[in-house]
């Protein structure tokens, strides 16, 4: 029955993460950056991903109730993880960080869809699925890492080379804007920024790890408990 659930989550994971992605390329609905430019935020990126790992994960799900033996590899579960961070950091920081300073509309279809339901879903895909088939260890947190790092860089070249993220600004969020006036360094009583750019890559890696390691000690109690039972 869990994995017929997880099944399931897994298409509602697919078929968000491909209707956001398609809305935002195709400026159909959207509150901050349409068009192809979407494509170069975290948010449709770490979509793409959870949706492709999800996708193939289904199609490996099936291969093994056809062929009745175990196929997904312990670094899939992994990558799982990965992730399922990536797409939650995406929710975390939209709804609590970027939604609130927004002055447009911030909850048209495709921000509900990439940002609440596509994070959700994937959570609890892991939390019911995947926690009971892997032993995670605390040392794949670092692994979740990568992503956002991975992003870091991007944007940063985007900085430097003076790329176009849309609206005319060559940085994504407001966050990783290397010129903002509070600086890198900086503390300001003003919104958006508070502080510099430094302070804020080092929280959310923070986070990022928070939450890693957070998921693995959940799923070490979940896989201890359905032993129990």
């Amino acid at each position: 029955m869990r994995k017929y659930i997880s099944f399931l989550l897994k298409t509602i994971v697919v078929l968000a993460s491909m209707t956001g992605i398609v809305f935002v390329v195709g400026k159909i609905t959207y509150s901050y950056v349409g068009g192809i430019k979407g494509l170069m935020y975290f948010t449709n990126k770490s979509n793409i991903w959870i949706g492709v790992v999800c996708l193939i994960g289904m199609i490996l799900m099936i291969m093994e109730d056809v062929k009745q033996k175990d196929i997904l590899k312990p670094w899939m579960y992994v990558v799982k993880l990965v992730f399922t961070v990536s797409i939650t950091l995406t929710g975390m920081v939209y709804c609590f960080l970027l939604a609130p300073t927004m002055t447009t509309n911030p909850w048209s279809i495709t921000s509900v869809l990439t940002h609440v339901v596509v994070p959700l879903t994937s959570i609890i895909d892991f939390l019911i699925y995947d926690c009971h088939k892997m032993t995670f260890k605390y040392n794949y947190s670092l692994y979740a890492l990568l992503p956002p790092l991975y992003y870091l860089g991007f944007s940063s070249l985007g900085f430097i080379l003076n790329w176009d993220f849309g609206m005319g600004e060559n940085y994504p969020y407001f966050f990783l804007d290397w010129g903002a006036p509070v600086g890198v360094f900086g503390i300001s009583k003003e919104l958006p920024h508070y502080i510099g750019t430094f302070y804020w890559l080092i929280l959310l890696l923070i986070i990022v790890l928070g939450m890693s390691n957070l998921y693995i000690f959940v799923s070490k109690k979940i896989k201890k408990v359905g032993k129990n039972y």
